[in-house]
């Protein structure tokens, strides 16, 4: 998705684990769903959302500074089939370097993308929540946080909030 974005002259950067923003603006999320057992995984179902010609006005003021949309971005109307159709090229061509188990160009590109690298960070999981400093993804995706007590953590999904964007920061 963000290659996608950025195919429109824009420069989208991804925040772990699924969102893709531009000038620090949520622009778009991806949500995977998988179902297997034990390492072996029978499908993904991966769904995406877009803000493609959302006027940011007609939002509340609250998301208004944290979102954006590709007519915001680019100042004209972006065609929904074109951006569909460029998107599903550059899909098909990921999901093939996945077919043929290139996982580490995945990983790489992702940091490539990627603004939490390098952040202080707040992540909230379904059991914890941890602070840190994003340090890495490793090669399955999961954020590596180096906590103030030294530690590094693994984690694979959570809600992750920069503490340079928190209100109270």
């Amino acid at each position: 998705m963000a290659k996608t974005v950025n195919a429109y002259g824009t420069y989208a950067t991804i925040k772990w684990p699924n969102d893709v923003r531009v000038n620090g603006r949520k622009i778009a999320g991806i949500l995977l769903e998988s179902e297997g057992e034990g390492p072996t995984i029978d499908y993904v179902v991966v769904g995406f959302g877009i803000n493609l010609a959302v006027e940011l006005k007609e939002l509340s003021a609250e998301i208004q500074s944290k979102s954006t949309s590709l007519l915001n971005e680019v100042h004209h109307p972006v065609d929904y089939h074109e951006f569909l159709k460029t998107f599903f090229l550059m899909f098909a061509h990921c999901y093939e370097i996945f077919k043929g188990q290139r996982y580490t160009e995945i990983i790489d590109e992702w940091k490539m993308y990627s603004d939490t690298l390098g952040k202080s960070v707040r992540v909230k999981t379904m059991t914890e929540t941890l602070q840190g400093t994003a340090v890495d993804v490793d090669q399955s995706g999961f954020l590596l946080l180096w906590t103030a007590g030294g530690e590094t953590k693994k984690i694979l999904s959570g809600d992750c909030l920069y503490f340079d964007e928190l209100d109270h920061a």
